[in-house]
């Protein structure tokens, strides 16, 4: 009798083990169902499913995508400041403080440095920031689909089906 409840009890553990997965998997899968995966003439940002739209369009620099810093700050949750003497943009929150300066190849995170692949820059009159690496020092999860130029954002791990552009229209 013993024998048969722990093979039952190790068969239920066993299972468990098994669906957590996919049960986690499925939680995840509806944030980007709704993304359209065609190539589109600019590239596009999706944070938590939801495009978001900028004055300025998201331009590649040195292989690297930068966005108009106050729509992606506000996006974050982050308090927008501009000082026009020392030509920084800063955002901040409860737990976050960060400091672009424009031409730098440092940001400043909750009073430390870190280096940039690429210096804030002014573009078509807005102040344009690095996205990966800002959306990575907020926690978020970024994923890249260079062949429908769409970047996917989101707190939750990102599960992407359309990743390296399987589905998408060139």
């Amino acid at each position: 009798m013993k024998k048969i409840k722990l093979m039952i009890v190790s068969f239920a553990l066993i299972l468990t083990m098994l669906l957590t997965p996919i049960v986690a998997l499925a939680q995840y899968e509806g944030v980007f169902s709704n993304v359209d995966y065609t190539r589109g003439s600019q590239i596009r940002v999706f944070l938590e499913g939801n495009q978001l739209y900028f004055d300025v369009a998201p331009q590649i620099v040195n292989g690297r995508v930068l966005v108009p810093m106050k729509k992606i700050f506000e996006s974050f949750g982050l308090t927008v400041t501009w000082d026009n003497e020392l030509r920084t943009a800063r955002g901040t929150n409860q737990s976050t403080d960060i400091t672009f300066a424009i031409g730098s190849d440092k940001a400043i995170i909750n009073g430390l440095t870190y280096p940039l692949d690429v210096p804030a820059q002014i573009i078509g009159g807005s102040t344009m920031v690095p996205l990966k690496f800002l959306s990575q020092n907020m926690n978020y999860n970024v994923i890249w689909n260079g062949d429908s130029q769409l970047i996917l954002i989101s707190k939750s791990p990102i599960i992407e089906w359309q990743y390296e552009g399987f589905e998408a229209v060139k």
